[in-house]
């Protein structure tokens, strides 16, 4: 039951991550003009391509740690660093590793990859809102921007005081 919470929930989370990637990024740059991504000179189609072919694999490696875990740790304890690296990754010293090598990187790979693209959506949703949220506040403050262009020929020692329910502004000189 617990193998089963744990890959349902890590698999949700990819796709609601990469869902909200793929939103987020519409939001800040529908056109892909602004998209950092080499796969956005592609449009819409290539970015959600790509995106479902790393969907795919993600649960497929997930899959593999989950329900086709491989016992690669050492069997005794209080290890060097030197000797659990050697054995963790030298297959002359491992027997699991030399006859299981696709099994081994498959079941490592599932729980690193699932959870690095979690964190790295994360990350890219939260750049894409902030950039969209900069857009938006940098469009609404255009509107001080041409009070303070047509204030350019006023005095600077007249008195300003904005205006409380339309745009403009009081002068006193």
């Amino acid at each position: 039951m617990r193998q089963r919470f744990e890959f349902l929930l890590t698999t949700v989370l990819v796709i609601l991550t990469r869902i909200g990637d793929g939103l987020s990024t519409h939001l800040a740059t529908p056109d892909l003009s602004r998209e950092l991504n080499p796969l956005g000179a592609g449009g819409w189609p290539a970015l959600i391509a790509t995106a479902a072919v790393v969907l795919a694999l993600s649960t497929a490696l997930n899959y593999c740690y989950v329900f086709r875990p491989v016992d690669n740790f050492p069997q005794t304890l209080g290890l060097s660093f030197e000797a659990f690296k050697r054995h963790y990754f030298d297959p002359h010293a491992n027997p699991t590793l030399m006859t299981r090598t696709g099994s081994v990187l498959a079941y490592v790979f599932g729980y690193i990859v699932p959870r690095t693209l979690i964190a790295w959506s994360l990350l890219l949703i939260a750049n894409n809102l902030f950039t969209a949220f900069g857009m938006v506040f940098t469009f609404v403050a255009g509107g001080d921007l041409a009070v303070l262009w047509t204030l350019r020929g006023v005095s600077g020692s007249a008195m300003v005081r904005d205006h409380p329910e339309r745009v403009g502004c009081y002068i006193a000189a």
